[in-house]
């Protein structure tokens, strides 16, 4: 990635290094896509080649569970720029599987998803105007348990992702993750489905809360 973001852009575009969050799915066949644009703001001259090596990137051997083939998720830090060729992780970055994964009240990821889905309110202005739609929110459990780095990578409308940051921004301490021994930082992707039922259709002012469905991939 480092080669290729460097030949797209050119000797010198870069005059800083700088690191990003490489967000990618590998498919069933092996070929590789590039996690949804984000919404409400524009990427940078850097972001824009990413997305275009990593859509441009041979196909990998592909995962398996039980023998089957399945589309897998990789979520890792790469540096670019002077420098970029030798950078090495530092305990800054964030893992997306270590040997003992975070707790939320002794849950994982599905009861914490539980816990969004009943604490996150239905915008009443999008409830009134029947708005549905997916927010797919990345944080970060960090070595004390406290979620940060709140990033909202895909949202129907700005008051859905206001919705849910303002939650995940007072979520309780996870326990944090372990590798080697050692806390270290986790990175989740957490989708949540703002979905109408009839019962949740309020007369206007009145806000309900979302029971649609969430699901992690």
């Amino acid at each position: 990635m480092q080669r290729q973001v460097d030949s797209l852009m050119g000797p010198g575009a870069l005059t800083e290094p700088r690191k990003l969050i490489l967000r990618f799915v590998v498919g069933k066949d092996g070929r590789v896509t590039p996690a949804p644009k984000p919404k409400y703001r524009d990427e940078d001259a850097l972001e824009q080649t990413v997305r275009q090596a990593i859509a441009a990137a041979p196909a990998w051997t592909p995962a398996t569970i039980d023998g089957e083939r399945v589309r897998f998720g990789v979520s890792m830090p790469v540096a670019f720029g002077p420098g970029a060729a030798g950078a090495e992780y530092s305990d800054k970055d964030a893992y997306r599987v270590v040997e003992v994964m975070p707790k939320f009240f002794g849950g994982g990821l599905d009861k914490f998803r539980s816990w969004v889905m009943a604490e996150v309110r239905y915008p009443s202005d999008m409830l009134k105007r029947g708005v549905q739609g997916r927010v797919v929110a990345a944080f970060i459990v960090d070595k004390e348990g406290r979620i940060t780095m709140v990033e909202i990578l895909e949202s129907p409308h700005p008051q859905f992702s206001e919705a849910v940051a303002r939650v995940l921004g007072r979520a309780p301490r996870w326990t944090p993750g372990r590798q080697d021994g050692a806390l270290v930082r986790v990175e989740y992707t957490l989708p949540v489905d703002f979905k109408i039922r009839s019962e949740q259709r309020f007369p206007s002012g009145a806000a309900g809360r979302n029971r649609g469905s969430s699901r992690s991939y």
